[in-house]
């Protein structure tokens, strides 16, 4: 910026405490006569709107201070156009390179029926206990948690289940391309989850032709049922063991509800969250800004 090499200055955001460092920063890209994009990176607007605490005094300081705000998901969006802001756009992420990779390099691997597949933090947030309460009284199935634990969940976990669990695998933490082939063999991808930005666990999970059950929170119902109901997953209520546990049954059973929502989801990948796409909204946002 001291040397006033550039037009835009792009600044993510994740919120909280750290909207102190974005007001910051955009004073200063101003001062500067740099056009300021801020990208809101979480999906807690919509909740802050309706709290009004400061957090969302913060946010809406931040955005007064930015030239174009970019959001991941379509309720913020809907938020802050609600608002009256006029300046906010909605960019979905893209799908890493990477991971198209490792898809195309193993199409060898084969789906194992009745193999449940959760990935990501092993918490109570991400809507684990939900799953394994879902998960416990179905006949013949073999669910794999695979992400980071700590030693106080895994304990809980085996509180409530004890050592009578066949039934259950917990990998811990796995290398990525590991990941992606474990997407690749499980028979259902589940996020439970209670709260999201845009989970990039759903959008590698698509790239592999999962069969997908989540919950509408943050960017998951524009991925997953913006169309039409359970064309590109099958959403439940968060929090709902209940729910949860009814559609893993079901999806289970229908070989041709799996079919389907596995060959949609891998189109859509390719249609609307391809690098190249995303990468040539970006450079179309940043151009606005200049103008």
């Amino acid at each position: 910026m001291s040397n006033n090499e550039f037009d835009v200055m792009h600044l993510t955001s994740s919120g909280s405490l750290s909207l102190f460092k974005d007001i910051a920063m955009l004073k200063m890209a101003r001062r500067k006569g740099l056009k300021c994009l801020v990208h809101f990176r979480f999906g807690r607007i919509p909740e802050l709107s309706i709290q009004r605490n400061w957090e969302w005094k913060l946010i809406n300081k931040v955005i007064r201070l930015s030239h174009k705000v970019v959001v991941i998901d379509r309720a913020t969006y809907d938020t802050l156009i609600s608002a009256g802001y006029k300046h906010i756009v909605q960019l979905d992420n893209p799908v890493a390179p990477q991971v198209l990779e490792t898809v195309a390099n193993n199409q060898d691997l084969h789906r194992i029926k009745n193999q449940i597949l959760f990935t990501g933090h092993v918490v109570k947030t991400k809507g684990v206990l939900e799953l394994l309460e879902a998960c416990s009284s179905i006949d013949n199935i073999h669910l794999k948690l695979v992400g980071h634990i700590t030693p106080n969940m895994l304990s809980e976990i085996q509180s409530i289940y004890g050592s009578d669990t066949s039934w259950l695998e917990i990998c811990g933490e796995l290398p990525y391309n590991d990941v992606i082939k474990e997407m690749l063999m499980c028979d259902i991808f589940v996020l439970p989850t209670y709260t999201e930005g845009f989970p990039n666990v759903i959008l590698e999970s698509m790239a592999a032709g999962c069969a997908i059950i989540s919950t509408p929170v943050g960017a998951i119902p524009q991925m997953l049922n913006e169309d039409e109901c359970g064309k590109y997953g099958v959403l439940v209520e968060a929090q709902n063991a209940q729910q949860l546990h009814n559609a893993i049954i079901n999806t289970l059973g229908d070989e041709r509800l799996k079919s389907e929502l596995r060959n949609n989801v891998k189109m859509r990948v390719n249609e609307r969250y391809n690098m190249k796409i995303i990468w040539s909204k970006l450079l179309t946002i940043w151009e606005s800004c200049t103008k």
